[in-house]
């Protein structure tokens, strides 16, 4: 839809696309498309190729609106990547380092630099998924039980743990008015937590009531002993979905 121009990461959020697209004649909306417009009339041809442009304008209108102002900083994360983090020949993480402002977030920032340096001297298990490679670096040790990339790791699992919007807490707060009506208003903290603990992990792993199998643990776990209230401030700790 646009007409060749170079636009830079931190543009992208203010870039005025609105001012360069193509007529509407000219965009190619797929061949899909393509075949269906072959079948009508000029006049709707035009029409819906009109609703196409204008759809698409909204779209990514809304788009930058959600853009994040640290687009550059987020990209730069991508060097994180275990398929980086294990080559031979690397980027430096002064970029990332730089951004970085707050000390808890990491170690010593010359610590993180030598230790990132170093991830290619051993051969690491798991080098598929991003934080799943981080969490065994993190727990890797030497002989003597310490840790050997403590800040490097830090850096990273902080970093790919941060969230880069609000839409997670917005899905949270509308699933809390869901499980907390005006007829479950008596419901105790701990036992909405659970309820929404067992609620997001059915929707991750694709369940439902119907066709959840409960697990040994959780049968084991259904007696009577399950209504005692010895503690008021763990009425019911039945989460064990997460183990």
């Amino acid at each position: 839809m646009l007409r060749t121009e170079t636009v830079t990461d931190g543009v992208y959020a203010s870039f005025g696309f609105q001012e360069h697209l193509m007529h509407v004649s000219a965009m190619h909306f797929g061949y899909t498309v393509e075949e269906a417009l072959s079948k009508l009339d000029r006049r709707d041809k035009e029409d819906v190729r009109e609703r196409c442009k204008t759809f698409l304008v909204i779209l990514c209108s809304e788009l930058q609106k959600r853009l994040p102002k640290q687009i550059t900083f987020l990209k730069a994360v991508v060097k994180l990547s275990p398929e980086i983090a294990t080559s031979q020949v690397k980027p430096t993480l002064v970029d990332i380092l730089q951004n970085v402002q707050r000390a808890e977030v990491y170690g010593c920032k010359q610590e993180v630099e030598m230790e990132w340096n170093n991830l290619q001297n051993k051969s690491w298990k798991n080098t598929t998924r991003c934080t799943d490679f981080w969490a065994e670096v993190q727990g890797d040790t030497d002989a003597g039980g310490n840790k050997r990339f403590p800040n490097v790791s830090k850096l990273a699992l902080s970093l790919l743990s941060a969230p880069i919007s609000n839409a997670a807490v917005e899905r949270a707060f509308s699933l809390y008015s869901v499980v907390k009506t005006k007829l479950r208003n008596r419901l105790y903290l701990p036992m909405i937590q659970n309820i929404m603990t067992v609620r997001y992990n059915l929707n991750i792993f694709h369940k439902s009531c119907v066709n959840f199998t409960p697990s040994k643990t959780m049968l084991d776990k259904f007696n009577n002993s399950m209504y005692d209230k010895k503690d008021s401030d763990a009425e019911d700790t039945f989460i064990v979905m997460c183990q």
